[in-house]
């Protein structure tokens, strides 16, 4: 609200308001003011809802259950938007208590005239119109007169104990007036007035279009998926089409800044604008790696699978470490995908006919206890090359105790896919 300190005007005023007010009674009222003045908790909720929506959307594309997430998701939405609604009046007593102490005394007068009403207070005097007043409400004992500025209500609270019955007969009256004036004003509505209207309504439309493109680019990538053949490498060159939704925030963010001046809510629009625009461009990055080039570079593991590798695919390495009986084991997997179906079709074909290449029924025991669990969990529909590296030694297993050099190949049916991972271990006796 942009505060003007007036001169104490000569005219006679037709009624003057006086009342001191402390803490307790100020923080008395605040049920009240939250619940005609939404404008209290609306920023709270709406940041909340954002940082819930993220949250969402970053462990749905981790796990690739969305909708599965769905129903719990709304469910968190609606219960710390109900907290954030029901703890607002302890939020706005705590911000009091740091502004004045319960003992201080705030004086409080206003002296209203037929056209215009002057508040003094904290030593500062201030003239406004009456159709300035942009809400007027009462409700039991208390009378509430209400100016926005920036999204920052002036509050002016009158209690009914204090004032004369000619006052608040006055204030009905303009109360009335005012109301019939609103009326004739929406008949006879300025083009400039019409023109804010739309411009809220297009900053509302922006706002909601901007948060629902992050489930709506989430929606689009799962259903680029099956369940079947999933695999991380499909999974990140699907995040790119996030990237679709790019526009929609991005047209929020600049709208926001073309009409910073002019619009309220124009913060609000960049702020979610660039932070979703952000979050998109963030999610998609996976996409661009460059997965061809990373493939070519395989030519070691290549020799050692005894496979003729087609001559394009991509591929995808991450370090991983499990902890298994006290024992740490660390390594790094190769994700391989191959691109066209006749390319799979040829590679399963020659692991087949390769004695090197085992099925889980075939592998040893003691060679099993070797392979790390992520491996053990799910062994069917999968053909196995394990390599000792450090003998030179296809599916075979020392006595000697030593740290060995593993490399396991896992080549899966179901998704058409090749997984290699590269790690060290320590063989134990009593592992042998």
């Amino acid at each position: 609200m942009k505060k003007e300190e007036q001169k104490e005007t000569k005219k006679k005023p037709l009624f003057t308001y006086e009342h001191t007010v402390n803490l307790y009674q100020v923080s008395s009222y605040i049920k009240t003011l939250t619940k005609h003045f939404p404008e209290y908790y609306l920023p709270d909720m709406m940041y909340a809802s954002i940082l819930l929506i993220a949250i969402f959307i970053g462990y749905a594309l981790a796990s690739s259950q969305i909708f599965t997430l769905i129903f719990p998701f709304l469910f968190w939405e609606i219960v710390i938007l109900l907290l954030i609604k029901m703890t607002t009046p302890g939020r706005i007593r705590k911000r009091m208590f740091k502004e004045f102490s319960q003992k201080e005394n705030r004086s409080l007068s206003i002296d209203f005239y037929q056209e215009e009403w002057v508040v003094k207070k904290d030593n500062m005097t201030y003239q406004f119109s009456y159709q300035e007043i942009t809400r007027w409400v009462e409700e039991g004992d208390l009378f509430l007169l209400a100016r926005h500025q920036k999204n920052t209500p002036l509050l002016i609270l009158i209690r009914k104990e204090n004032a004369s019955k000619e006052l608040l007969s006055f204030l009905e009256e303009k109360s009335r007036e005012l109301e019939k004036e609103k009326v004739h004003q929406k008949k006879e509505i300025p083009k400039e007035q019409k023109e804010d209207r739309r411009l809220m309504w297009v900053s509302t439309i922006l706002l909601i279009l901007s948060i629902g493109s992050l489930p709506l680019g989430c929606y689009i990538v799962m259903k680029t998926l099956s369940k079947e053949s999933f695999h991380i490498i499909r999974f990140f060159e699907s995040l790119r089409y996030m990237l679709w939704m790019l526009p929609i925030p991005l047209c929020s963010f600049l709208f926001g800044w073309k009409y910073r001046e002019k619009l309220k809510r124009s913060r609000e629009n960049r702020i979610v604008g660039i932070g979703i625009c952000l979050f998109l461009l963030l999610v998609s990055l996976p996409s661009f790696m460059p997965m061809k080039e990373n493939y070519q570079k395989l030519n070691f593991y290549k020799e050692i699978s005894e496979i003729q590798f087609p001559k394009e695919g991509k591929s995808y390495q991450n370090e991983w470490e499990t902890t298994e009986n006290g024992k740490t084991t660390k390594g790094k997997k190769y994700s391989i995908l191959f691109l066209t179906e006749k390319d799979q079709e040829s590679f399963l074909s020659q692991v087949k006919e390769n004695e090197n290449w085992v099925e889980e029924k075939e592998i040893q025991p003691e060679i099993k206890k070797i392979l790390p669990f992520t491996l053990r969990e799910e062994m069917k529909n999968k053909y196995f090359l394990i390599y000792n590296d450090t003998e030179k030694e296809y599916n075979q297993i020392s006595e000697e105790e030593k740290t060995y050099h593993w490399i396991i190949f896992v080549y899966n049916q179901k998704t058409q896919s090749l997984e290699i991972n590269d790690y060290y271990q320590k063989l134990d006796k009593t592992e042998a």
